[in-house]
């Protein structure tokens, strides 16, 4: 494993940066594209010119990490259980936040190596904070809708106590009647 490990060091210093033909040219060209001119040197190898994207180029190992740890997608505790610390390093695939922070601690624990995490504890403690903050902003959302609710049940109640008002209901209504029964098309 180690002398694999030192070939893919040595590979990865002399590989070349793939960038797409005309890329010093135009600023939109950033990624490789394979070129398909009918002129295109880069395309015929010219030399002289870039070298394209060959299989030469590839690692003789792929899916495993700096440290020489297998790399394997974890989404659940189940799947963190059936692996062993010794020879995986972990990608904590895409879940929840919560779930997120349940296996990560679980990983900390067990001694697991998580590749797209730098520092746990860091992460843990954003991602805690961040957690706290949303449980106060619903808190306050819930707490505003609540007076509100109080506010609207407050008005109704001064409204049925008004006497006068509630007379003035019931003789708009009655105008809206009479105004139905004098329409011009209707048939009695």
């Amino acid at each position: 494993m180690d002398r694999l490990l030192k070939i893919k060091l040595e590979r990865k210093k002399n590989k070349p940066k793939f960038t797409r033909h005309d890329s010093n040219v135009r600023k939109q060209f950033k990624s490789w594209r394979k070129p398909r001119g009918l002129h295109n040197k880069l395309r015929m190898r010219v030399t002289g010119h870039m070298n394209p994207v060959r299989q030469g180029y590839g690692s003789p190992l792929r899916f495993i990490d700096k440290h020489g740890l297998k790399l394997t997608l974890v989404r659940s505790l189940g799947e963190l259980k059936k692996l062993s610390p010794k020879e995986h390093s972990i990608i904590i695939g895409s879940i929840g936040l919560k779930k997120k922070m349940v296996l990560i601690k679980k990983c900390n624990e067990m001694g697991f190596r998580i590749s797209n995490i730098n520092n746990v504890n860091k992460f843990l403690e954003e991602k805690n904070s961040l957690i706290e903050s949303r449980k106060k902003l619903r808190k306050e959302r819930h707490e505003k809708k609540e007076k509100s609710k109080k506010e609207l049940e407050k008005k109704a109640i001064e409204k049925e106590q008004k006497p006068g008002e509630g007379k003035k209901d019931t003789t708009e209504e009655k105008i809206k009647e009479d105004m139905k029964k004098s329409l011009p098309g209707d048939k009695r």
